[in-house]
């Protein structure tokens, strides 16, 4: 089967960072790494977001769609017995590939709910 994350309607805070790296499944207690198996893809946002048109009016683009092929991702995760068929979370970290300790958006919020920075419609997972 081919898999897919699909994260559908992504909106971004105007002040927000503009690129994040996407993890499946990144445990509590792990720090992201893109070189690990749970690290999906990156998110970037170059040219999104609010946009000033005439008379000094904002306008919202509307949401972005994103779609990652995790395959591969779904198979390592099922031989190292971190995959589950029934649940799934995706994690947000600001700022691409930080490889150590780096905050994530998930990992804040569990302290003190940060303003969100994106906005997601929906996530899915599609298989073909």
């Amino acid at each position: 089967q081919h898999l897919s994350l699909n994260l559908g309607n992504v909106e971004r805070e105007q002040n927000a960072p503009i690129v994040f790296d996407v993890y499946l499944n990144l445990p509590d207690d792990q720090p992201p790494q893109y070189k690990s198996i749970y690290y999906v893809g990156h998110m970037t946002f170059f040219g999104q977001g609010h946009h000033h048109g005439a008379g000094d009016t904002t306008e919202h683009r509307a949401g972005t769609s994103f779609s990652y092929v995790i395959t591969n991702l779904v198979q390592e995760q099922r031989r190292q017995g971190v995959w589950s068929d029934t649940s799934f979370r995706v994690t947000l970290v600001v700022g691409g590939h930080r490889e150590e300790g780096a905050p994530s958006v998930q990992a804040a919020a569990s302290a003190n709910p940060p303003p969100a920075l994106v906005h997601i419609g929906s996530v899915s997972i599609t298989a073909e």
